[in-house]
């Protein structure tokens, strides 16, 4: 389902402004990440969260990721993997959809898990299915963001020991997937949203304004390190 906000009308020059700079660094906002001018429309109520935690924010200044980043030695260019980065060390992952030979290369280096925010399920890959992954599937389309259970469930899903490290991608790993990893580092890691956002910049600036709004709404209802 389509989030209540999606269909947010911005003037022309707003949209402009917004897409053309996120990480100004500007502290109005209350939690510290203006990552837009738009006032948001508050996120629907979702399924409490069984993962529930408040956290410190992080101290500045913070390093930011870029594709291909705190990799191990010998990770693969191609396979799906040309945009792999090592989010958080031993707990998170990131890159766009691996081969059946890029799914074998993630879990002969310790994956344990993967998180698909694809519409296509990644049970169609025999190479995913013989490496018997832990797997959530959060199916969200092109250009969209996702809905508050599923940005629940996700924080949920790479937060359990028993899962990590985790591997999430999309196809191409520079657009849905930037939206969970933006919600990670501001909800468990407690950075600024605004720097969450320009961090995702680096992986070609594809957020979408239904994305950015919806990473806004939740900063505006939630302080950083928080999952609800």
């Amino acid at each position: 389902m389509r989030p209540a906000f999606a269909g947010l009308l911005i003037p022309s020059t707003l949209l402009a402004t917004l897409l053309a700079g996120c990480g100004s660094g500007s502290t109005g906002h209350p939690n510290g990440s203006p990552i837009t001018s738009v006032s948001a429309t508050p996120l629907p109520s979702a399924t409490p969260s069984a993962c529930a935690k408040t956290g410190t924010p992080a101290p500045s200044p913070l390093s930011l990721a870029g594709p291909r980043s705190n990799l191990p030695a010998g990770a693969p260019l191609t396979q799906g993997l040309g945009t792999l980065s090592v989010v958080a060390p031993g707990l998170l992952a990131r890159g766009g959809t691996p081969d059946d030979l890029g799914f074998a290369w993630l879990k002969q280096h310790g994956w344990n898990s993967v998180v698909d925010v694809r519409t296509t399920d990644d049970t169609t890959y025999s190479g995913f299915v013989a490496d018997k992954f832990g797997y959530l599937w959060l199916p969200v389309s092109s250009g969209l963001a996702p809905t508050p259970d599923q940005a629940r469930s996700f924080l949920c899903f790479v937060l359990t020991p028993a899962n990590q490290p985790v591997f999430a991608h999309d196809n191409s790993g520079a657009e849905r997937v930037s939206v969970f990893i933006a919600l990670y580092r501001y909800a468990v890691q407690g950075w600024p949203m605004d720097v969450a956002v320009k961090e995702q910049k680096l992986y070609g600036d594809s957020l979408s304004l239904d994305q950015l709004t919806f990473l806004q709404a939740w900063a505006n209802q939630y302080p950083a390190a928080t999952i609800p």
